[in-house]
């Protein structure tokens, strides 16, 4: 009887090894499968990720920069017209310029100030300022050196007055070949959209010249 049963047991006992050697091998086998998706996965995400950084990187390297050109002259290494990043102050155009001799008085100027397209620096000297034999604008913008014959100026000089854009720089040119020159500066009003607030921001800039 005892025969028997080790002679039936044996081969269940082989079966059973088997199955669980089986179950275990696919468990290893699946988990080694997990582990290489996981990986994949991972590496397709960083490649993501750098491909959204090089795009972010590209796009803001495109960032137009807008300049300004301003005229830095007097006790300056160059003197001379420069371009400047929108938004530089008077201190960045006298280092454009090469920097101040020693003689200059720098500190004269308000270096913080911010510059405008157009603008004009200028550096006095030590003696200059003894003297007092200095220009009357040592730091002048645009507008307070413009005096512009509005019967003879160009589309682009009438554009440098305050308040006035491309159309109504049109509308003056315009304006001059159908009725000839304007005879004082308040003619100027006539021109559509030119109205006295217009022509209070622009009246100490022009004057009318046959």
């Amino acid at each position: 009887m005892e025969k028997k049963l080790i002679k039936y047991m044996i081969p269940m006992i082989v079966v059973i090894v088997g199955v669980l050697w089986y179950l275990l091998s696919c468990d290893l086998s699946s988990n080694e499968r997990l582990r290489e998706s996981t990986y994949v996965m991972q590496m397709d995400t960083e490649k993501c990720a750098d491909k959204n950084n090089s795009i972010e990187t590209k796009e803001f390297s495109g960032i137009e920069i807008k300049l300004i050109s301003v005229h830095v002259c007097g006790a300056v290494v160059k003197p001379g017209v420069y371009q400047l990043e929108e938004g530089a102050r008077v201190i960045q155009a006298i280092e454009a310029a090469g920097g101040v001799f020693n003689d200059a008085k720098q500190d004269y100027l308000n270096l913080a100030c911010f510059l405008r397209d157009g603008d004009k620096i200028y550096v006095p000297s030590a003696e200059e300022i003894e003297s007092g034999d200095i220009p009357d604008n040592t730091y002048e913008t645009i507008e307070n050196i413009l005096c512009i014959n509005i019967n003879t100026a160009t589309k682009s000089e009438l554009m440098q007055l305050p308040g006035i854009g491309e159309s109504k720089a049109d509308s003056i040119i315009l304006y001059r070949k159908e009725h000839g020159n304007f005879k004082t500066t308040e003619d100027i009003m006539l021109i559509n959209g030119i109205k006295e607030a217009v022509y209070n921001q622009i009246k100490d800039y022009i004057k009318v010249q046959n």
